[in-house]
């Protein structure tokens, strides 16, 4: 479908409008030249098939805002994704170094007990041997 071309705004619509009618030709009979077609210029048919818009021309400019508001919702909602994607990842990093820390201090209290049964063997071996 190809795509409509834009229609020229006529007198009244915008506040420059009342301007750019003002300033195009027209004779002092304007009004009777727009009762009767025959009598109308080409800036006064143009002014006057500018008024109305035609229902395919309509639906055009009404599919045309759907599509620019949808690209807009997607947007927003791919914003949203990547940015709890963001979160996540952060949250996974904190929970990584969260493990690895209590990994770090497991280790090193199995190193310490392993230290502290060495200690209490030779401590127990050298009472033994006191003994004897």
């Amino acid at each position: 479908m190809q795509p409509w071309p834009p229609v020229a705004a006529s007198a009244g619509t915008f506040p420059d409008s009342a301007a750019a009618a003002a300033s195009c030709p027209s004779d002092a009979s304007s009004d009777a030249a727009l009762a009767d077609p025959a009598g109308m210029t080409a800036a006064q048919a143009v002014l006057s098939v500018a008024r109305k818009r035609s229902s395919s021309e309509q639906q055009w400019l009404l599919s045309k805002k759907s599509r620019k508001a949808a690209k807009q919702r997607f947007e927003a909602t791919s914003s949203a994704v990547q940015l709890l994607a963001v979160e996540r990842h952060a949250v996974i990093n904190r929970l990584d170094r969260q493990q690895a820390a209590a990994e770090a201090e497991h280790k090193n209290a199995k190193r310490s007990l392993s230290h502290a049964e060495v200690a209490l063997r030779w401590l127990s071996e050298g009472m033994f041997n006191v003994k004897e």
